[in-house]
This record gives C-alpha cells, sequence and structure tokens, in this order.
C-alpha cells in the first residue's frame, strides 16, 4: 500500500512538472530569475540597439523596457571582424519558442541572439540585410537590400555561421517569410513578391526554386509579414495591401490604406488588432502605433525602425 502511494505521489509530480513545462513555453525568459510572461511583449530595433518592451506597462510618456541588447553584450560571442556590421540594427523576430530574437542590420550584419545571456548563436555578414526568417532544416533566409554586394536572398544553417550556402538575385530585397503550412518561402523585392520553393534544407547543400512571382500595386517594397496560412500584409513606398497567397491577389487593407513609408506592420486577423512604425524623419519613427485599441507609445532617444511583437 505505502509502495502505491509513492508512485501515486511520483507520478503527481511529473504530471506537475509537465504543466510547468508547457506553461515556460508560454514565458519569455529575460536573464537567471527574471521570467515574464511573453504575450503581447513587443521587439525593437534600431540604431545599435534591440528593445523589449511591455506595452501594457507602459504609456505615452513612459516606456517600460523589460530588456535591452547592445553590441557589447554578444562580443564575447562574436569574432572582431564582425562587430562593425551591427551598429544599424533594422530588424529582430522573435524564434525558437520565443527564446531568441532573429535580427539583422542595414549596416550588414544577421545575428541569433539568446535573450535570456545576450549570446549570439550565430553571424554572419549580410550587406544591406533587411529582414531573416528560420526555415525548415536549422536554415536561415535573409533578405539582402541595395548593396554592390547584396540585392539578393542568401540562404544559411545555424549551425555553421557566415558560410552562405545558396544564392538567388532580388533587386531591394527587403522582407522574407516562411509559410509553414503551404511550404513556400515568400520574398519581397522592389516591384515584385516572390514564391519559393526549399530543395535540400536538411544538406549543407540547400537550394531556392522559384515557384511563382507577382508584380506588386507600387514599388519599394518594405514589409512582409505573416497574418495567417494563406494571407500576407505588404507594405511598399505609397500603401499598404493584403497579399492572398492562394488567389495571388491583392485587396484593400483598410487600417492603412494610402499609408506611406509604413516600415514595419504587425496584424492579428482575429482580434483585428495591428502594431506598426511609420517614418517620420527620414528611415526612422520615435513612436510605435496601434489601431484596434487606438494607442501609442513614445520612444525616446531611439531611431526606431521596425516593431515586432511577440506571439
Amino acid at each position: 500500500m505505502k509502495h502505491s502511494s509513492m508512485l501515486i505521489t511520483l507520478w503527481a509530480l511529473i504530471a506537475c512538472f509537465a504543466v510547468i513545462a508547457r506553461a515556460q513555453d508560454h514565458q519569455l525568459v529575460l536573464a537567471a530569475g527574471d521570467i515574464y510572461p511573453m504575450e503581447k511583449r513587443l521587439v525593437l530595433s534600431g540604431e545599435d540597439k534591440l528593445l523589449i518592451v511591455d506595452p501594457n506597462e507602459s504609456d505615452t510618456a513612459n516606456l517600460k523596457i523589460v530588456w535591452q541588447w547592445t553590441l557589447a553584450d554578444s562580443r564575447r560571442t562574436m569574432p572582431a571582424n564582425i562587430y562593425k556590421y551591427f551598429v544599424s540594427m533594422d530588424e529582430a523576430v522573435p524564434v525558437q519558442k520565443n527564446q531568441e530574437l532573429l535580427c539583422c542590420s542595414s549596416s550588414g550584419g544577421t545575428a541569433l541572439i539568446r535573450i535570456s545571456s545576450k549570446t549570439c548563436q550565430f553571424y554572419a555578414a549580410t550587406p544591406m540585410a533587411h529582414s531573416a526568417c528560420l526555415l525548415p532544416g536549422n536554415k536561415i533566409a535573409v533578405a539582402l537590400s541595395t548593396h554592390k554586394a547584396g540585392n539578393a536572398i542568401e540562404i544559411y544553417d545555424i549551425n555553421y555561421s557566415n558560410q552562405c550556402l545558396y544564392r538567388d538575385s532580388l533587386y531591394f530585397a527587403h522582407g522574407v517569410v516562411w509559410m509553414s503550412t503551404e511550404e513556400r518561402l515568400y520574398a519581397l523585392g522592389y516591384d515584385s513578391i516572390r514564391q519559393y520553393r526549399l530543395e535540400g534544407d536538411s544538406t549543407m547543400t540547400p537550394k531556392l526554386v522559384r515557384t511563382g512571382s507577382w508584380v506588386l500595386p507600387g514599388t519599394g517594397g518594405h514589409n512582409l509579414s505573416y497574418v495567417d496560412d494563406h494571407t500576407l500584409l505588404v507594405t511598399y513606398i505609397r500603401n499598404v495591401r493584403l497579399f492572398d497567397t492562394k488567389t495571388h491577389t491583392f485587396s484593400t487593407f483598410a487600417p492603412l490604406q494610402g499609408q506611406a513609408n509604413v516600415k514595419s506592420a504587425n496584424y492579428d486577423p482575429t482580434t483585428r488588432h495591428l502594431i506598426y512604425t511609420q517614418a517620420e524623419t527620414g528611415f526612422w519613427t520615435t513612436h510605435i502605433r496601434s489601431v484596434h485599441p487606438d494607442w501609442y507609445l513614445t520612444v525616446p532617444d531611439l531611431k526606431l525602425y521596425k516593431v515586432r511583437v511577440f506571439e
């Protein structure tokens, strides 16, 4: 009887640990001893900084920063000849169950930063990098914009820093999104969206096979972001559109209809919540804006480029 009681207690403890483990998949570990619920946190990129902000604890005059990163935090896990590529951060996407940030810099770098330790897990010299996403097989796709060594989509392996495994030319490349349901990569260029099939993802010789290309309603493609399994949100110089990946058609996006120079946009079709940045001076802004509900946050002392949302 005593043995049965001990077994029941043991199984109860195992079940408890399983619940905790599942719960931690939905938490953001920022540092040893500090665990914050990840829901609705924002990650900001601009200049040489990445910030994680809690909008629920912020207001128009006060920004609640719960985590921040600069190059100095990762110097010991990067070679010195890479430092110069991370002084103008322009993208940071939460990945790996929100435990890491896949980030880019238009000064020429791409990196995977572990949030808890601020260490660099992967790095590459990627001229005018503007966007990156994870692919199957531990691969990374990077969009390189206008530069003599840019204007391309490049593929890397997380385990082999600074080794480009594949490259396809795309002028003014600004966005990449992997659509897992379709098993396709979408890439945004100056005046088109391309669709690719990824081959050889488990090898060191991956390849992108172009399976479609569609002309944008305007020029200067800038932001490409996931909306749902068959919808992407696309911004270009003078407007913002939804792109249906099944019908390959563009449609009006009412919340930002006619808005120019939107640098990043994140839209939840279920709640209709939109969070975005829009250039105010040059390429930058000092505000994060929200629609439904309507609010804005001021980001002082930072030339802010993009904002992304922890899912």
